[in-house]
């Protein structure tokens, strides 16, 4: 997982915006977790561009 965060971090400081969501304690597959990534569709779409 600090692998994963360590690339995020050049992303972020190449001037990417790295959204990701979190995983839920009990693995879902459908319903929350689909919500998850629609939800974070929309936050994405609000975030202002430079």
């Amino acid at each position: 997982m600090l692998y994963s965060l360590l690339d995020f971090l050049k992303l972020v400081k190449e001037g990417y915006v790295v959204i990701a969501r979190c995983y839920r304690e009990n693995d879902e597959f459908g319903a929350k977790d689909i919500n998850d990534v629609l939800y974070l569709i929309q936050t994405v779409k609000e975030v202002k561009k430079s």
